[in-house]
């Protein structure tokens, strides 16, 4: 995937194991770039890059199966935690008092 590099587009491109070619434009996106490439799922251009290279990246990452394979790797941990309630639970789940005698 080509994409500017938000974080909903990341974070949904991971989850289902796509690799990613991100161009950031501004706000969040450089620092997710460099997080998609920290993580070895894709690679990061300036804006600026011409369709050569943007091309090229495509192409590397089509060609070296280190990047398809830390994704497949990654996703199955996001999509878990997203499918997860234990946030949900806690949140839900009233804080019960401290009992001070209890303490011994």
């Amino acid at each position: 995937m080509v994409s500017h590099g938000g974080h909903g587009t990341v974070i949904k491109a991971a989850a289902a194991g796509v690799l990613q070619l991100v161009i950031p434009l501004g706000r969040d996106q450089p620092n997710n770039g460099a997080r998609v490439v920290a993580a070895g799922i894709g690679l990061r251009l300036k804006p600026s890059a011409k369709p050569t290279a943007i091309a090229a990246g495509v192409r590397r990452l089509l060609d070296e199966p280190s990047f398809t394979q830390r994704a497949r790797h990654l996703a199955g941990p996001i999509r878990g935690d997203a499918q997860s309630t234990a946030v949900v639970t806690e949140l839900e789940n009233p804080a019960r008092p401290v009992d001070d005698h209890a303490r011994t």
